[in-house]
């Protein structure tokens, strides 16, 4: 801006040059037509301009020409996570870059294996294996008739009920209302009104909006048909998941020795540099026909576990693990029984695991869900499938499972206390 002065209402006033002024200019035009359609592709689909994107990915992959392509093409050098750190401060939502992050790669990089490569053993990625329902839907699942076969959510309840009761969940509402009412009475003050809604919760409320839609009552629970199912969970369900991650480790295993092998290192090495096409199949991963029948054994054992009774038992107990979840979320729970905060709280109630109870039965409900799915993975995907199941089945700590057939399973202090 020149220096000069400027006239208004009589005033005179000086104007001087403005070093920090900001110089709009437009957004530079790439000629790059690969580029464009790639980009573009890409913007589109995630509802921005490409000029944003364009200056989003420079810092990523340098000035839009077709080296840069090459690195986006790239995934050892530039990773998905990578690439989403770039595009945030665009604020597109997780959910749509992982479903159109495949646009900024060529057809050929993005259908690869169905994953990055790091010296040919698929990377693992969790977001090929299925999703789990939110707690909402979960627990409206349960309460959807009919008891023809063994649903997804039947299994999925299968899960919570065996976990909940490894840690005496199910002992934790009549703890606490024990707990409630002998600091009352140390307080010369009455209970608060947590007490009577528990108190309702444990003598009317326990299993019955899930059995009515099963057109059963809650007398349908029985002492004996509750500890049958979970005695099955314990010395069934618990065995056949740690059985097939240890062959699923072995199968990981062997593909990956057999890429360290010096040997075929060197026989990689001496065919490349001489010219000499390798054989087929070299360096493939091993055959998954013994996983994929591993995942079969552990559905029969799964059918083993709800046979006669067990669907809507199943439901009626994770419907009631769930809801006990949520009751020790609470936040004015700790100081009703005394307790400065939940993880006091959760030990003065003898649930040891704190915390990663939670991390457990979303990972253990993954899991077995994702071998449920096995058989409908195609071979796209397959080994990058196995590799993640793997990666999360190696998340969760089998050694506090006694996963051996036909003994009991549990994690934390008091485990399994039910009446037999």
């Amino acid at each position: 801006m020149k220096k000069g002065k400027e006239k208004t209402d009589g005033a005179t006033i000086t104007v001087t040059p403005d070093t920090t002024a900001t110089v709009t200019t437009a957004a530079p035009i790439v000629n790059n037509l690969a580029w464009n359609d790639r980009i573009g592709k890409f913007a589109a689909a995630v509802g921005k301009d490409i000029n944003e994107v364009n200056a989003a990915l420079e810092s990523l992959v340098g000035e839009p020409v077709d080296e840069a392509l090459q690195y986006l093409d790239n995934a050892e050098s530039t990773p998905d996570s990578d690439i989403k750190d770039a595009l945030k401060e665009l604020k597109i939502p997780s959910a749509k870059i992982n479903m159109h992050l495949k646009l900024l790669r060529s057809e050929k990089a993005a259908t690869d294996n169905g994953a990055t490569v790091t010296g040919g053993v698929s990377q693992a990625s969790y977001s090929v294996l299925p999703q789990l329902p939110d707690e909402a839907s979960f627990l409206e699942s349960l309460k959807i008739g009919g008891i023809s076969k063994v649903s997804q959510a039947d299994i999925l309840s299968a899960v919570v009920a065996a976990l909940a009761n490894s840690v005496d969940i199910y002992d934790v509402p009549e703890k606490i209302l024990v707990k409630m009412e002998e600091y009352a009475k140390t307080l010369d003050e009455p209970v608060k009104e947590d007490y009577y809604e528990m108190e309702k919760m444990i003598t009317k409320q326990k299993y019955g909006d899930v059995l009515t839609a099963l057109n059963l009552t809650s007398n349908y629970v029985t002492e004996k048909k509750k500890n049958e199912l979970l005695g099955n969970l314990d010395t069934i369900l618990w065995p056949a998941l740690h059985s097939f991650q240890s062959q699923l480790s072995a199968w990981q295993d062997s593909w990956v020795k057999s890429l360290n092998n010096p040997g075929m290192m060197v026989a990689i090495m001496t065919g490349g540099m001489s010219g000499v096409k390798m054989p087929s199949g070299l360096m493939e991963a091993p055959d998954t026909a013994s996983i994929r029948a591993a995942g079969e054994e552990v559905i029969n054992k799964i059918n083993k576990i709800f046979a006669g009774t067990g669907i809507p038992v199943a439901r009626a107990l994770a419907h009631n693990a769930t809801r006990i979840m949520g009751l020790l979320n609470n936040p004015s729970l700790p100081v009703q029984i005394n307790a400065p905060n939940k993880d006091v709280m959760l030990k003065m109630l003898g649930i040891s695991v704190g915390a990663e109870i939670v991390r457990t039965e979303q990972s253990l409900k993954r899991y077995t869900m994702s071998i449920l799915q096995l058989n409908s993975i195609g071979p796209d995907i397959e080994h990058m499938y196995l590799s993640s199941l793997c990666q999360l089945g190696a998340t969760i700590a089998w050694d506090n499972f006694n996963t051996t057939p036909g003994t009991r399973a549990g994690i934390g202090v008091n485990v399994n206390r039910y009446k037999q």
